[in-house]
C-alpha cells in the first residue's frame, strides 16, 4: 500500500507541476492599425486556462490522496511493529473470554415495541431520502448555472 501511495503522490505532482506549464494562449489574426498601436498576437483563452486549472486540481488532489496512502501504510507498519514487540508470548495464546452477563432468552415483541422499531426504520429511510433529495437538488442547481455552449 506504501508503494501505491508513493506512486500516486509521485503521479499528481508531475500533473500539477505539468499543468503550470500548459499554454493557455492561441494565436489571432491581428493587423495592425497605426492609431491604436499593434494589436496582439496571441491572447488568453479562457477554456484552456480551465484545462489548466482542472490538471492542476487533478493533480493536488491525487497527490494528496497518495499521501494519506503512505501515512496509513506507515501507521499500520508501527502499530503491526509495536504490537509484536510488546507482547509476542500474548499474540501466541489469547486470553480465555468469559461471558459476564447470561443471554437473554428470546421473547415475543409487543405492538408498541413493534412500531417503535418500524418509526426508528422510517426515520432512517426519510433522513437518506431527504440527503439524496439535496444532493440531487444540488447538482441540478450547479449544472444549471454552468453555461454550454453558445
Amino acid at each position: 500500500m506504501k508503494a501505491w501511495g508513493i506512486g500516486t503522490l509521485a503521479l499528481g505532482l508531475v500533473i500539477a507541476i505539468g499543468a503550470l506549464f500548459y499554454d493557455t494562449s492561441v494565436a489571432t489574426a491581428s493587423s495592425a492599425i497605426p492609431e491604436y498601436g499593434s494589436m496582439p498576437t496571441e491572447v488568453y483563452n479562457l477554456g484552456r486556462l480551465q484545462q489548466q486549472l482542472l490538471l492542476f486540481i487533478s493533480g493536488i488532489a491525487l497527490s494528496i490522496a497518495g499521501l494519506v496512502l503512505v501515512a496509513v501504510a506507515t501507521a499500520i507498519d508501527q502499530l503491526t511493529m509495536h504490537t509484536l514487540q510488546a507482547s509476542p508470548a500474548a499474540l501466541a495464546e489469547p486470553p480465555a473470554i468469559q461471558p459476564t452477563v447470561a443471554p437473554a432468552a428470546p421473547r415475543e415483541m409487543s405492538a408498541e415495541e413493534l412500531a417503535e422499531v418500524d418509526k426508528a426504520g422510517d426515520t432512517i429511510v426519510w433522513i437518506a431520502t431527504g440527503v439524496v433529495f439535496v444532493l440531487f437538488a444540488g447538482m441540478l442547481l450547479a449544472f444549471a448555472l454552468i453555461p454550454h455552449g453558445s
